[in-house]
């Protein structure tokens, strides 16, 4: 029988860091050792047999003997996501978009591709479908909703879904303000007026509005519901939300995005 071999290690392994226990024919390192400090060239093991004596270079005992997880033993936490300041941003979409939005996931999606370089944290569409509504699919969080540049909308999400906002849902996702569109209007009985068409079948409580818009926000031409609900952006009253139904789907109009 040949004798076990020992492998002096070099500097070369210490640059493994904290990873400094390993094995060679899947078995598992030596003693921690005494020393203290950063971690030691490593424990080798060769044929089944532990080489503890080549903690010799300053190392951290604690390291080799607890740092499994640096080998993927139990697995690393990774990063963690940045905390959320304490209120939720809300923007209009500095983009506009027909009726086919993807679905309600495609909405969320697009919402969350304009607000990862300004904001952390994840962002939905305030959007509703035959299925689901924009109020179930949020989660409700009693912190000011605000625009981008601090402007309160509402207080928490009580006063978001009561019908009556502090401030209109006016500033995409860079602060920038959102005009009214001389193109984009809506009648009631007092007459006509120009807005933002906004994306929503959802009315003032978060609720379906009326439900199906655009074929559940998949069609721009004609189908079951050849026509989609949208709220203005410059209105603070019910409106913001339930403004005009019958926008045709090829419509271009923006999307509220909500932090979670």
């Amino acid at each position: 029988m040949r004798a076990p071999a020992l492998i002096v290690v070099s500097s070369a392994v210490a640059v493994l860091g904290a990873c400094s226990l390993f094995s060679l024919g899947g078995l598992t390192g030596g003693a921690a050792g005494t020393d203290s400090g950063g971690d030691a060239p490593g424990d080798v093991t060769v044929d089944g047999t532990a080489d503890a004596a080549l903690d010799t270079a300053p190392g951290d005992a604690a390291n080799d003997s607890s740092q499994a997880h640096d080998m993927g033993t139990t697995g690393d936490a990774g990063t963690d996501a940045p905390a959320l300041p304490p209120y939720r941003v809300v923007f209009v979409s500095s983009l506009t978009y027909t009726g086919d939005l993807g679905g309600a996931a495609g909405a969320d999606a697009k919402c969350q591709l304009l607000a990862q370089p300004h904001f952390a944290g994840q962002f939905m569409a305030w959007l509703s479908d035959g299925a689901t509504t924009a109020a179930a699919r949020m989660t409700p969080e009693s912190v000011p909703y605000q625009l981008a540049d601090g402007t309160v909308v509402a207080s928490d999400w009580s006063v978001l879904v009561n019908g009556t906002l502090a401030h209109a849902v006016n500033e995409d996702e860079t602060g920038s303000i959102v005009s009214s569109d001389p193109s984009q209007t809506c009648c009631d009985n007092t007459g006509c007026y120009a807005g933002t068409y906004t994306w929503t079948d959802t009315d003032m409580t978060g609720g379906v509005w009326d439900g199906g818009s655009c074929n559940d926000w998949t069609t721009t031409t004609a189908g079951l519901v050849p026509v989609g609900g949208v709220g203005n952006a410059q209105d603070t009253n019910r409106w913001w939300t339930a403004w005009c139904y019958s926008t045709p789907c090829s419509t271009l109009a923006r999307l509220y995005c909500v932090q979670q």
